[in-house]
Protein backbone atom coordinates (compact mmCIF):
# COMPACT_ATOMS: atom_id res chain seq x y z
CA UNK A 1 0.00 0.00 0.00
CA UNK A 2 1.16 3.91 -1.07
CA UNK A 3 1.89 6.01 2.12
CA UNK A 4 2.51 9.42 1.79
CA UNK A 5 4.41 11.64 3.88
CA UNK A 6 3.90 15.85 4.39
CA UNK A 7 5.26 16.43 7.58
CA UNK A 8 2.93 13.90 9.06
CA UNK A 9 2.31 10.78 7.70
CA UNK A 10 -0.92 10.17 5.28
CA UNK A 11 -1.91 6.40 4.90
CA UNK A 12 -5.49 7.40 5.18
CA UNK A 13 -8.67 9.80 4.91
CA UNK A 14 -8.51 11.07 8.47
CA UNK A 15 -4.63 11.59 8.11
CA UNK A 16 -5.44 13.68 5.19
CA UNK A 17 -7.91 15.92 6.62
CA UNK A 18 -5.51 16.68 9.89
CA UNK A 19 -2.82 17.86 7.18
CA UNK A 20 -5.03 19.84 5.20
CA UNK A 21 -5.20 22.85 6.88
CA UNK A 22 -7.00 24.90 4.37
CA UNK A 23 -10.36 23.19 4.52
CA UNK A 24 -12.70 25.65 5.64
CA UNK A 25 -14.82 25.19 8.74
CA UNK A 26 -18.51 24.97 8.80
CA UNK A 27 -19.96 28.00 10.94
CA UNK A 28 -20.53 27.33 14.49
CA UNK A 29 -24.43 28.67 13.25
CA UNK A 30 -24.94 25.23 11.36
CA UNK A 31 -24.21 23.24 14.67
CA UNK A 32 -25.93 25.31 16.97
CA UNK A 33 -29.65 25.06 14.23
CA UNK A 34 -28.65 21.60 14.08
CA UNK A 35 -29.53 20.96 17.55
CA UNK A 36 -32.33 23.06 17.81
CA UNK A 37 -34.17 22.20 14.98
CA UNK A 38 -33.69 18.46 16.67
CA UNK A 39 -35.87 19.54 19.37
CA UNK A 40 -39.46 17.71 19.62
CA UNK A 41 -41.00 20.98 19.74
CA UNK A 42 -38.65 23.85 17.46
CA UNK A 43 -38.14 27.19 19.15
CA UNK A 44 -38.19 28.76 15.62
CA UNK A 45 -37.92 32.00 16.66
CA UNK A 46 -34.52 30.67 17.90
CA UNK A 47 -33.63 29.06 15.29
CA UNK A 48 -34.46 32.20 13.21
CA UNK A 49 -31.69 34.39 15.61
CA UNK A 50 -29.34 31.88 15.19
CA UNK A 51 -29.21 31.76 11.56
CA UNK A 52 -28.99 35.64 11.19
CA UNK A 53 -26.07 35.80 13.06
CA UNK A 54 -23.98 34.34 9.68
CA UNK A 55 -25.22 36.69 6.95
CA UNK A 56 -23.63 34.33 4.42
CA UNK A 57 -25.62 31.99 5.70
CA UNK A 58 -28.99 33.79 5.86
CA UNK A 59 -28.83 35.18 2.08
CA UNK A 60 -28.41 31.91 0.94
CA UNK A 61 -30.95 29.92 3.03
CA UNK A 62 -34.08 30.91 1.58
CA UNK A 63 -33.17 30.96 -1.93
CA UNK A 64 -32.07 27.30 -1.25
CA UNK A 65 -35.21 26.56 0.16
CA UNK A 66 -36.93 27.53 -2.89
CA UNK A 67 -35.42 25.15 -5.32
CA UNK A 68 -35.15 22.82 -3.12
CA UNK A 69 -38.92 22.74 -1.81
CA UNK A 70 -40.83 23.43 -5.56
CA UNK A 71 -44.11 23.65 -3.40
CA UNK A 72 -42.51 27.13 -1.44
CA UNK A 73 -43.80 30.24 -2.23
CA UNK A 74 -41.39 31.27 -5.15
CA UNK A 75 -41.72 35.14 -3.45
CA UNK A 76 -40.71 33.87 -0.29
CA UNK A 77 -37.27 36.26 0.14
CA UNK A 78 -36.47 36.01 3.79
CA UNK A 79 -35.63 33.43 6.77
CA UNK A 80 -38.94 34.29 8.67
CA UNK A 81 -41.06 33.07 5.80
CA UNK A 82 -38.94 30.01 4.77
CA UNK A 83 -38.94 28.11 8.23
CA UNK A 84 -42.70 27.91 9.23
CA UNK A 85 -42.52 25.64 6.21
CA UNK A 86 -40.21 23.83 6.82
CA UNK A 87 -39.81 20.67 9.55
CA UNK A 88 -36.81 19.81 11.29
CA UNK A 89 -35.36 17.44 9.22
CA UNK A 90 -35.49 19.88 6.03
CA UNK A 91 -34.06 22.60 8.47
CA UNK A 92 -31.07 20.84 8.88
CA UNK A 93 -30.93 19.37 5.60
CA UNK A 94 -31.11 23.03 3.96
CA UNK A 95 -28.59 24.36 7.11
CA UNK A 96 -25.56 21.96 6.17
CA UNK A 97 -25.47 22.87 2.02
CA UNK A 98 -25.77 26.57 3.21
CA UNK A 99 -23.25 26.15 5.70
CA UNK A 100 -21.18 24.30 3.21
CA UNK A 101 -21.72 26.96 0.17
CA UNK A 102 -21.20 29.87 2.39
CA UNK A 103 -17.88 28.46 3.84
CA UNK A 104 -16.20 27.17 0.63
CA UNK A 105 -17.60 30.25 -1.45
CA UNK A 106 -13.83 31.94 -0.67
CA UNK A 107 -11.28 28.94 -2.30
CA UNK A 108 -9.98 29.66 -4.95
CA UNK A 109 -7.39 28.05 -6.56
CA UNK A 110 -5.40 28.31 -10.24
CA UNK A 111 -5.34 24.31 -10.52
CA UNK A 112 -8.50 23.23 -9.34
CA UNK A 113 -11.33 24.68 -11.44
CA UNK A 114 -13.57 25.96 -8.94
CA UNK A 115 -16.50 26.58 -11.19
CA UNK A 116 -16.75 23.40 -13.06
CA UNK A 117 -16.96 21.55 -9.07
CA UNK A 118 -19.93 23.73 -8.07
CA UNK A 119 -21.55 23.88 -11.58
CA UNK A 120 -21.67 19.99 -11.48
CA UNK A 121 -22.40 19.89 -7.86
CA UNK A 122 -25.59 21.47 -8.63
CA UNK A 123 -26.47 19.15 -11.75
CA UNK A 124 -25.83 16.41 -9.50
CA UNK A 125 -27.94 17.32 -6.44
CA UNK A 126 -30.64 18.36 -8.91
CA UNK A 127 -30.25 15.18 -10.59
CA UNK A 128 -30.01 13.07 -7.54
CA UNK A 129 -33.07 14.87 -6.14
CA UNK A 130 -35.44 13.76 -9.28
CA UNK A 131 -34.28 9.77 -9.52
CA UNK A 132 -34.90 9.36 -5.66
CA UNK A 133 -38.60 10.35 -6.39
CA UNK A 134 -39.05 7.21 -7.47
CA UNK A 135 -36.46 5.13 -5.71
CA UNK A 136 -38.03 3.06 -2.41
CA UNK A 137 -36.36 4.28 0.69
CA UNK A 138 -34.70 7.07 -0.78
CA UNK A 139 -35.59 10.74 0.55
CA UNK A 140 -35.18 13.27 -2.09
CA UNK A 141 -33.85 16.06 0.41
CA UNK A 142 -31.35 13.73 1.58
CA UNK A 143 -29.99 12.58 -1.99
CA UNK A 144 -30.12 16.30 -2.93
CA UNK A 145 -27.83 16.85 -0.23
CA UNK A 146 -25.50 13.38 -1.05
CA UNK A 147 -25.36 14.59 -4.61
CA UNK A 148 -24.09 18.53 -3.80
CA UNK A 149 -21.25 17.23 -1.47
CA UNK A 150 -20.27 13.63 -3.75
CA UNK A 151 -17.64 15.43 -4.89
CA UNK A 152 -16.15 17.36 -2.05
CA UNK A 153 -13.21 14.37 -1.29
CA UNK A 154 -11.29 16.05 -4.71
CA UNK A 155 -11.60 19.34 -3.04
CA UNK A 156 -10.21 18.23 0.10
CA UNK A 157 -7.67 15.96 -2.27
CA UNK A 158 -6.71 19.33 -3.92
CA UNK A 159 -6.30 21.18 -0.62
CA UNK A 160 -4.68 18.41 0.59
CA UNK A 161 -1.97 16.83 -1.86
CA UNK A 162 -2.53 19.01 -4.68
CA UNK A 163 0.26 17.24 -6.96
CA UNK A 164 -0.61 13.54 -6.69
CA UNK A 165 -4.17 14.49 -6.79
CA UNK A 166 -3.28 16.07 -10.36
CA UNK A 167 -1.25 13.58 -11.25
CA UNK A 168 -4.02 10.82 -11.00
CA UNK A 169 -6.44 13.18 -12.86
CA UNK A 170 -3.85 13.38 -15.59
CA UNK A 171 -3.49 9.78 -15.71
CA UNK A 172 -7.03 8.78 -15.64
CA UNK A 173 -7.44 10.74 -18.69
CA UNK A 174 -4.51 10.03 -20.35
CA UNK A 175 -5.21 5.62 -19.67
CA UNK A 176 -9.27 6.12 -19.80
CA UNK A 177 -9.68 4.54 -15.96
CA UNK A 178 -11.96 5.65 -13.86
CA UNK A 179 -10.49 8.67 -11.20
CA UNK A 180 -11.13 6.82 -8.27
CA UNK A 181 -9.40 3.77 -9.23
CA UNK A 182 -6.30 5.93 -10.35
CA UNK A 183 -6.67 7.39 -6.71
CA UNK A 184 -7.00 4.36 -4.54
CA UNK A 185 -3.36 2.92 -6.51
CA UNK A 186 -1.35 6.16 -6.35
CA UNK A 187 -2.82 7.18 -2.71
CA UNK A 188 -4.56 4.04 -1.21
CA UNK A 189 -7.58 5.74 -0.81
CA UNK A 190 -9.92 7.87 -2.73
CA UNK A 191 -12.38 11.27 -2.91
CA UNK A 192 -15.42 8.98 -1.78
CA UNK A 193 -13.55 8.10 1.38
CA UNK A 194 -12.26 11.11 1.46
CA UNK A 195 -15.98 12.74 1.17
CA UNK A 196 -17.29 10.09 3.40
CA UNK A 197 -14.96 11.29 6.41
CA UNK A 198 -15.44 14.86 5.93
CA UNK A 199 -19.24 14.68 6.03
CA UNK A 200 -18.77 12.50 9.48
CA UNK A 201 -16.87 14.90 10.90
CA UNK A 202 -20.10 16.83 10.56
CA UNK A 203 -21.52 14.42 12.41
CA UNK A 204 -24.89 15.00 9.78
CA UNK A 205 -26.47 11.77 8.83
CA UNK A 206 -24.90 8.44 8.33
CA UNK A 207 -27.06 7.29 5.05
CA UNK A 208 -25.61 10.56 3.12
CA UNK A 209 -21.72 9.19 4.83
CA UNK A 210 -22.38 6.30 2.79
CA UNK A 211 -23.84 7.20 -0.57
CA UNK A 212 -21.34 9.52 -0.65
CA UNK A 213 -18.79 6.46 -0.06
CA UNK A 214 -19.94 4.58 -1.98
CA UNK A 215 -21.24 6.38 -4.45
CA UNK A 216 -18.94 4.49 -7.39
CA UNK A 217 -19.80 0.85 -6.21
CA UNK A 218 -22.85 1.15 -5.12
CA UNK A 219 -24.20 -2.55 -4.50
CA UNK A 220 -21.78 -2.68 -2.05
CA UNK A 221 -22.84 0.02 0.67
CA UNK A 222 -23.98 -1.25 4.02
CA UNK A 223 -27.70 0.74 5.17
CA UNK A 224 -28.03 3.41 2.23
CA UNK A 225 -27.78 1.03 -0.75
CA UNK A 226 -30.75 2.94 -2.78
CA UNK A 227 -29.03 6.16 -1.86
CA UNK A 228 -26.08 4.62 -3.44
CA UNK A 229 -27.52 4.26 -6.40
CA UNK A 230 -29.19 7.31 -6.75
CA UNK A 231 -26.03 9.13 -5.98
CA UNK A 232 -23.94 6.84 -8.57
CA UNK A 233 -26.79 7.56 -11.62
CA UNK A 234 -26.91 11.02 -11.06
CA UNK A 235 -22.68 11.59 -10.64
CA UNK A 236 -22.80 9.54 -13.99
CA UNK A 237 -25.28 11.66 -15.44
CA UNK A 238 -24.09 15.40 -14.41
CA UNK A 239 -20.24 14.22 -16.04
CA UNK A 240 -22.37 13.43 -19.49
CA UNK A 241 -24.62 16.54 -18.99
CA UNK A 242 -21.50 18.97 -18.41
CA UNK A 243 -19.69 17.36 -20.90
CA UNK A 244 -22.55 17.62 -23.42
CA UNK A 245 -22.98 13.39 -24.71
CA UNK A 246 -25.90 13.07 -25.69
CA UNK A 247 -28.37 10.74 -23.97
CA UNK A 248 -29.23 8.58 -26.98
CA UNK A 249 -25.46 7.42 -27.23
CA UNK A 250 -25.22 7.23 -23.18
CA UNK A 251 -25.69 4.51 -21.21
CA UNK A 252 -23.41 5.30 -18.23
CA UNK A 253 -22.24 1.38 -17.70
CA UNK A 254 -24.79 1.28 -15.10
CA UNK A 255 -26.02 -1.97 -14.12
CA UNK A 256 -29.19 -3.25 -13.86
CA UNK A 257 -29.55 -3.76 -10.37
CA UNK A 258 -28.66 -0.40 -9.91
CA UNK A 259 -31.06 0.71 -12.60
CA UNK A 260 -33.98 -1.14 -10.19
CA UNK A 261 -33.39 0.01 -6.94
CA UNK A 262 -33.82 3.41 -8.26
CA UNK A 263 -36.78 2.95 -9.69
CA UNK A 264 -35.49 4.45 -12.84
CA UNK A 265 -34.73 3.02 -16.50
CA UNK A 266 -32.96 4.86 -19.18
CA UNK A 267 -35.73 5.96 -21.20
CA UNK A 268 -36.25 8.32 -18.10
CA UNK A 269 -33.21 10.33 -18.11
CA UNK A 270 -33.83 12.74 -20.62
CA UNK A 271 -37.64 14.10 -19.30
CA UNK A 272 -34.88 13.80 -15.68
CA UNK A 273 -31.90 16.33 -17.32
CA UNK A 274 -34.79 18.58 -18.72
CA UNK A 275 -36.27 19.26 -15.54
CA UNK A 276 -33.31 19.46 -13.66
CA UNK A 277 -32.38 21.94 -16.53
CA UNK A 278 -35.27 24.45 -15.05
CA UNK A 279 -33.93 25.08 -11.72
CA UNK A 280 -29.98 24.55 -12.46
CA UNK A 281 -29.58 28.28 -12.90
CA UNK A 282 -30.70 28.99 -9.95
CA UNK A 283 -29.69 26.80 -7.77
CA UNK A 284 -26.06 27.58 -9.13
CA UNK A 285 -26.00 31.06 -8.55
CA UNK A 286 -27.35 30.52 -5.04
CA UNK A 287 -24.60 28.49 -3.75
CA UNK A 288 -21.60 30.83 -6.24
CA UNK A 289 -23.20 33.80 -6.94
CA UNK A 290 -19.70 34.95 -8.03
CA UNK A 291 -18.92 31.95 -9.20
CA UNK A 292 -21.23 30.45 -11.80
CA UNK A 293 -20.62 32.39 -15.07
CA UNK A 294 -20.27 29.90 -17.56
CA UNK A 295 -16.82 29.44 -19.03
CA UNK A 296 -14.52 26.88 -21.13
CA UNK A 297 -13.34 23.93 -19.83
CA UNK A 298 -10.09 23.99 -18.55
CA UNK A 299 -7.34 21.11 -19.46
CA UNK A 300 -5.56 19.26 -17.48
CA UNK A 301 -2.25 20.72 -16.39
CA UNK A 302 0.87 19.22 -18.34
CA UNK A 303 3.90 17.70 -15.61
CA UNK A 304 6.90 19.35 -16.47
CA UNK A 305 10.00 16.20 -15.67
CA UNK A 306 10.97 16.34 -12.47
CA UNK A 307 7.48 17.77 -10.82
CA UNK A 308 4.94 14.78 -10.63
CA UNK A 309 5.61 12.72 -7.77
CA UNK A 310 4.52 9.48 -7.32
CA UNK A 311 4.59 5.51 -8.68
CA UNK A 312 2.72 3.06 -8.44
CA UNK A 313 2.22 0.53 -6.14
CA UNK A 314 -0.62 -1.83 -6.89
CA UNK A 315 -0.74 -4.48 -9.75
CA UNK A 316 -4.48 -3.37 -11.15
CA UNK A 317 -2.79 -0.04 -11.94
CA UNK A 318 0.14 -2.01 -14.24
CA UNK A 319 -1.38 0.47 -17.29
CA UNK A 320 0.06 3.56 -15.92
CA UNK A 321 3.26 2.02 -15.71
CA UNK A 322 3.83 2.50 -19.07
CA UNK A 323 3.66 6.54 -18.56
CA UNK A 324 6.93 7.99 -17.55
CA UNK A 325 6.80 8.82 -13.66
CA UNK A 326 8.09 11.80 -12.39
CA UNK A 327 10.34 12.66 -9.29
CA UNK A 328 8.75 13.21 -6.24
CA UNK A 329 6.31 16.29 -5.09
CA UNK A 330 8.56 18.81 -2.62
CA UNK A 331 7.84 17.99 0.62
CA UNK A 332 6.51 14.84 0.53
CA UNK A 333 7.75 11.04 0.99
CA UNK A 334 6.49 8.17 0.11
CA UNK A 335 7.35 4.72 1.78
CA UNK A 336 6.00 0.83 1.07
CA UNK A 337 3.87 -0.11 3.95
Amino acid sequence: MPVYKCRTLISTPQDLLRVAGRVPRLSSVYSRVKLLASRSEMPLKQIEREITRDPAVCARLPRLARVLYPALDRDAGSVTEVLPILGGERIKHLMLITAVAAAYRKIKSAQFDMRRFWRLAARRALLARLIALEAPHVDPTRAFVAGLLGDVGHLVLHLGIAVPTLDAQQRAAQCGLPVHEVEQALLGFDYTQVGAVLVHRWRHCEKIENAIEFQMHPLNARDARGDACVLHIATRLAEAVEAGTHLSNWDGAIRAQVWSMTGRTHDMLPQIVDNAAQDFEELAQALTPDLMLPGPKRPLREFAAGEAAVPIAQARAKKLLRMPAAANAPGMQRKIG
